[in-house]
């Protein structure tokens, strides 16, 4: 048993060690970063980066608006209270 897991392990080390694999992995990892490397190349990335920007001065720009949309239903519905509350007194 001992004989068959020190002939195994020179085995897998002798497969981990040649070129062979060592293309396998090389090839591997330029698959694996490929389309970023293409983005890069082609100068996506500044475009994907610009995107972003632009999407988050939008979203601020929604919240501005957001505010801005609270605040006036806010101011609305106190002249709202205040009119019928004179209207109230004016029946009276």
């Amino acid at each position: 048993m001992i004989k068959t897991g020190r002939q195994l392990g020179t085995f897998l080390r002798k497969i981990v060690k040649s070129d062979a694999w060592q293309a396998v992995q090389q090839t591997s990892r330029d698959i694996r970063y490929l389309p970023n490397k293409l983005m890069r190349e082609s100068g996506l990335d500044e475009e994907v980066k610009e995107l972003e920007k632009i999407g988050k001065e939008v979203e601020a720009s929604a919240r501005d608006v957001e505010r801005t949309v609270k605040e006036m239903e806010s101011t609305v519905k106190k002249e709202m209270d205040a009119a019928v509350k004179d209207m109230d007194v004016t029946v009276r």
